[in-house]
């Protein structure tokens, strides 16, 4: 499974902003990949994501339109699965319902793109569970107008469970992701 993102500030269910940076909120919507020689959309419905709960589990309500417009990060989590992957994406993009990965040919918004120049190219970092003991490894690199992550995920000796891979891109001072609260009811593809 693959996608998640982050998104700040976290508003309360009355409507209140937490503001500070620590209350960042990671939203998690998962899609597996076949292999192929083609790109291909998936289409992951923003109801379908859930904020990461306790234990790394996703739990709690869809992205708000707040949340949507306020967008700090997107990125890929590969774990569960011990063994090697690799992920060439051309873009990001949010879609509204029947759009684009969803099969209908509606609107979409470039969410992350990876042309040299583009608003939406953005720094991209990896991070694997070394940082808790694992094994895994990962990178990320643009090329050829493509975002490419691949790496192996290994099992962690003292949990006997897969560990995990992370990718993620966050606009550098002065960029910004685009406000996605206009597509509520599709998703990102």
């Amino acid at each position: 499974p693959f996608d998640y993102m982050n998104v700040g500030p976290v508003f309360d269910a009355h409507g209140t902003e937490y503001g500070a940076a620590a209350y960042t909120a990671y939203f998690e919507g998962y899609f597996n990949t076949t292999v192929t020689q083609e790109f291909k959309t998936y289409f992951v419905p923003f109801s379908a994501m859930a904020p990461m709960g306790e234990g790394g589990k996703p739990e709690g309500a869809a992205p708000s339109k707040r949340q949507l417009a306020a967008i700090t990060g997107l990125g890929f989590n590969q774990d569960g699965t011990a063994g090697k992957f690799e992920l060439e994406v051309k873009e990001i993009a949010a879609g509204s319902p029947g759009g684009g990965g969803g099969g209908g040919g509606g609107k979409t918004l470039d969410l992350v793109t990876f042309q040299e120049g583009d608003k939406t190219n953005f720094k991209w970092t990896d991070l694997n569970d070394p940082v808790m003991g694992g094994r895994s490894t990962s990178t990320f690199k643009v090329e050829g107008g493509k975002g490419v992550f691949d790496g192996v995920c290994r099992i962690v000796p003292q949990l006997k469970a897969p560990g995990f891979c992370n990718a993620e891109a966050r606009p550098s001072f002065g960029q910004k992701v685009p406000d996605a609260s206009a597509f509520i009811e599709g998703g990102m593809e």
